[in-house]
């Protein structure tokens, strides 16, 4: 029987049952190819689709309140998809070129969350204005100027 290279970790390996298997049974590389398979089927079946869409609608249903628990018992995944967001938030920025960067950087400001402040990025001196952002979703909240003022004991 021939030995092949898996499609995921290159490692080589003996196909089992079937001659036309190209990742070798290691669990990392299973969950790979189900994942290849799956948004395959979201992008070319559109049963298959629906049917998934209206599972997770089940799931959320039934369980509200999930992700803003595993966000609070997560921090590391948090602060993860923060630094993803800025990334992607630059990447966008950069795509829509020179011409539109002022709008692209006022635009990236303008995001507001309230667990943004920690201790890695204090809070520094100065006058803010809170602004509504139009994206729906991102910031509920009337505009509102406030002038922050850090004080620092000058007693030591």
């Amino acid at each position: 029987m021939e030995r092949r290279a898996c499609q995921h970790c290159h490692n080589f390996f003996r196909p089992l049952r079937n001659p036309q298997q190209h990742f070798c049974s290691r669990r990392v590389c299973q969950n790979v190819r189900k994942g290849i398979w799956h948004r395959a089927r979201l992008e070319n079946d559109p049963d298959y689709r629906e049917n998934h869409h209206l599972a997770y609608q089940r799931w959320r249903k039934n369980n509200p309140g999930y992700w803003k628990n595993y966000r609070d018992a997560h921090p590391s995944y948090t602060d993860r998809n923060r630094e993803k967001e800025r990334q992607r938030r630059i990447h966008k920025k950069l795509l829509r070129g020179s011409e539109t960067s002022q709008v692209a950087n006022r635009e990236t400001s303008r995001v507001a969350k309230c667990d943004a402040l920690t201790a890695e990025t204090p809070v520094k001196a100065g006058r803010y204005e809170l602004v509504p952002v139009s994206h729906a979703g991102v910031a509920k909240c009337d505009a509102l100027i406030v002038e922050i003022s850090v004080f620092t004991n000058s007693y030591q």
